[in-house]
């Protein structure tokens, strides 16, 4: 995911493009299937801009889709006049010479990387930093600092499912807990996690950049098992290997807890007023509504008319069918209600509705211990590291649901997933 400085330098980027008229009447292609190029397509989006296709090296990734768009080799693009390709990558000087190799021109490819940093710009983020630490922190003695330098929900929700365990471990009395963003401050309230402090994805590169410079004498930990800022990532290779999957790695790098520690879901608030009032104004029915979350910033989506009909089928079973939406941005599936709750009420939400249907993502983890009937979609050739994106993100291995049903589907039959969900939900 792309974060802080860097996110706002390439917005600003896109909005020079953007108003140079660069981007009209164009085809725009996408090199690489990634988080990061969510984001991106999110960012052109808003400008207007709809993305043709994405293109991707990895067989593994080919044929699947992203943002409801179907990935291709590069080599099978119709290259026209007024086809257009963004690149963002390390390896982008590799990826310009294939596409000019195949018959793309130079001014027909568009390179977002920018590796060019000086040691000026670290020291002055790290001055910066200082000050956001000394904002932030405690007008008296504070014990320490918590960093949740991610805006995924579903990694917030993790460290809730530890949190109490943890710091009774550590002994740790009073202390700061930073995200960066309000979704992520929804989720922590969900497990009572107290002195929830809101900054920026760019405050917070800052910040880490102040810690780095002085480790050993700022009371700061990064909740994460390898942020790339700070180190190589040294456990990104290790993601698969020999049965490391989330759940392991999580609670072995993050909190250094035995595996014997399990995951524990919060204890869910009455919040039946806030709720009954969504349920009353879209006309939804308790346990008669399914909530489909068809959104996911890591993994691999599907198609949208896939959703419309699974959409289409359930109406004919005569259930209520909504969309878990945020608007422009997430707009609700054709012909079903978008409604929007708070992740703090979404485990609630969840449960008077009776039924969640949701490709994986975040969400799902915040849902995961809702009593209702769930389903969540993995692509069957979705590969993660050294694993399986099934492998690596169930909610069984991860300790956190035994009773959703997890289904991997093939875009070849998706015919058959559609009627698979179906009989899971009417049974």
């Amino acid at each position: 995911m792309i974060y802080g400085r860097e996110l706002s330098r390439i917005k600003k980027r896109i909005d020079g493009l953007h108003n140079k008229g660069v981007l009209n009447g164009k085809e725009i292609y996408f090199f690489g299937a990634s988080d990061n190029t969510k984001q991106l397509i999110s960012i052109i989006k808003k400008k207007g801009y709809e993305t043709k296709g994405i293109i991707d090296n990895d067989h593994m990734k080919q044929g699947g889709f992203m943002c409801g768009r179907l990935i291709n080799s590069v080599e099978s693009i119709e290259i026209k006049k007024n086809s257009l390709v963004f690149i963002y990558s390390f390896f982008d000087m590799e990826m310009i010479g294939q596409l000019l190799s195949i018959g793309w021109e130079i001014r027909q490819i568009i390179c977002l990387s920018d590796k060019e940093y000086s040691t000026f710009y670290y020291l002055n983020e790290a001055r910066l930093g200082r000050k956001i630490y000394k904002k932030i922190e405690f007008p008296e003695s504070t014990e320490m600092m918590f960093i949740c330098p991610y805006t995924g929900t579903g990694d917030i929700y993790l460290i809730g499912c530890f949190w109490k365990e943890y710091i009774r471990r550590i002994n740790i009395q009073s202390y700061r807990f930073v995200v960066v963003s309000k979704a992520c401050a929804k989720v922590a309230k969900l497990f009572d996690i107290e002195n929830i402090h809101v900054i920026s994805s760019v405050e917070c590169e800052q910040l880490i950049r102040y810690y780095m410079m002085f480790p050993e004498k700022l009371n700061i930990k990064i909740l994460n098992d390898g942020w790339a800022q700070i180190n190589a990532n040294q456990t990104e290779w290790f993601r698969g290997y020999k049965g490391l999957y989330f759940m392991n790695l999580f609670r072995k790098f993050v909190f250094s807890l035995p595996d014997d520690i399990v995951p524990v879901h919060p204890e869910l608030k009455n919040v039946s007023t806030s709720i009954n009032s969504i349920f009353d104004e879209k006309k939804l029915k308790q346990n008669k509504t399914i909530v489909i979350s068809p959104y996911s910033n890591t993994l691999a989506d599907l198609p949208w008319l896939f959703w419309e009909r699974l959409a289409k089928k359930l109406q004919e079973l005569d259930y209520k069918v909504c969309t878990n939406s945020s608007g422009d941005e997430e707009p609700p599936i054709k012909n079903t209600q978008g409604v929007f709750f708070s992740l703090d009420v979404a485990p609630q939400f969840i449960e008077k509705a009776g039924y969640f249907i949701g490709v994986r993502s975040g969400f799902c983890d915040v849902i995961s211990g809702a009593k209702a009937k769930k389903v969540v979609l993995y692509d069957k050739h979705n590969k993660f590291y050294m694993c399986s994106a099934f492998d690596y993100f169930n909610l069984k291995e991860m300790e956190l649901s035994n009773d959703t049903f997890e289904i991997e589907f093939d875009h070849d039959c998706l015919d058959e997933t559609i009627n698979t969900i179906c009989n899971i939900i009417s049974s």
